[in-house]
């Protein structure tokens, strides 16, 4: 696969894992998640200048997970075709497995630390775990080859 393609693959399957959020069944758990944030921002006022913090940045890291198991889901993907019966790419599902690891213990640290902002890093750290599955569930089917 050349490096277009691969680009290509990696927005469509970033953009299938986004979509997965706003699936018909799926949506009432977004809206619910996206209400807390909401809900949790308009009262805590994580962002005013008072509770500030310099740390506060690195509670961007565990969004990086999204397009990185995108990523890895472009790269590894395993062929679909049905004259070759292609065994699934299981070190790329190991990683993706790696990838979901880290952000949940990532979430549970900042969680742990963030005194006094609790509930809007739960609420987000829930929205983030709600996309990573989205995703994962994208690269899972392009990493096995088992399409729905």
């Amino acid at each position: 696969m050349n490096d277009s393609a691969m680009w290509g693959r990696f927005g469509t399957f970033l953009l299938w894992g986004t979509e997965f959020l706003f699936v018909y069944h799926f949506l009432f758990i977004t809206i619910a998640i996206l209400i807390g944030v909401v809900f949790t921002a308009a009262w805590q006022r994580p962002f005013a200048a008072a509770k500030r913090r310099r740390y506060d940045m690195v509670l961007i890291t565990p969004f990086t997970g999204v397009p990185l198991i995108a990523l890895i889901a472009a790269v590894g993907e395993v062929s679909t075709r049905t004259d070759v019966l292609a065994p699934p790419n299981t070190v790329a599902l190991h990683t993706v497995d790696a990838v979901l690891t880290c952000a949940t213990v990532l979430w549970v640290f900042f969680l742990m630390f963030m005194k006094g902002r609790r509930w809007f890093v739960l609420s987000i750290s829930l929205l983030n775990l709600w996309w990573l599955v989205g995703e994962a569930f994208v690269a899972g089917m392009a990493l096995t080859g088992d399409w729905l």
